[in-house]
């Protein structure tokens, strides 16, 4: 009896043996196939890293854009409810001063007349080939001709200057300091001192 407990238990021991042997022959990964595994992880993590960095960049643009907008918005309303004194001295002079809240932006304020054509040449033009056609007409029509041709150049000559002296251009410039990004705005604001004025009629 004791002899076939020891048999049995020498079997026993074989069968584990032969066992534990059978899953050592399991075949892991190959170093080849961990390095395939690895390059494509690292292709879709590159893939990831370029594709988030653009959004970053697109969202800091994006908001760079915006901040200079807004900058320069507030300070065209600025201008427009509290314009300054119109006078030649703006138009020489460039005024750039920096932001207060923002002190890595600066901005630029541009000061122009505005400019109209002289109207009275194009009226003597007009005046001038009407005079032409009515060149075999009585001297009475001639007459009636240059005057009208005379008032209608005053006409034009007063609203030209008055045009000219009521609206101006102004043009406001912000920028970043640090990345020279900029915006440009401009407006018309009125002159409140100018006076509507009507000389030779």
């Amino acid at each position: 009896m004791a002899e076939k407990l020891v048999c049995h238990d020498v079997q026993a021991v074989r069968n584990a043996d032969a066992a534990g042997a059978g899953g050592g022959n399991d075949k892991g990964f190959t170093l080849l196939e961990v390095m395939i595994a690895l390059t494509i992880f690292a292709v879709f993590a590159a893939m990831f890293v370029v594709g988030q960095s653009g959004n970053l960049a697109d969202s800091v643009q994006m908001r760079e854009e915006s901040l200079l907008r807004i900058l320069c918005l507030n300070k065209i309303n600025e201008i427009l409810n509290d314009p300054p004194e119109f006078n030649d001295q703006l138009v020489i002079s460039k005024e750039k001063k920096t932001f207060e809240d923002y002190p890595n932006y600066e901005y630029t304020l541009e000061y122009k007349k505005l400019k109209i054509p002289d109207l009275s040449q194009i009226a003597g033009k007009s005046g001038a080939g009407g005079g032409e056609g009515a060149s075999g007409e009585e001297d009475g029509g001639e007459d009636n001709a240059q005057s009208s041709t005379s008032a209608n150049a005053t006409i034009f000559k007063n609203i030209k200057d008055n045009l000219e002296s009521m609206v101006w251009q102004v043009r406001v410039t912000v920028t970043n300091k640090k990345t020279g990004f900029f915006y440009v705005l401009a407006a018309w604001p009125n002159n409140k001192n100018a006076k509507v004025k009507f000389d030779g009629i």
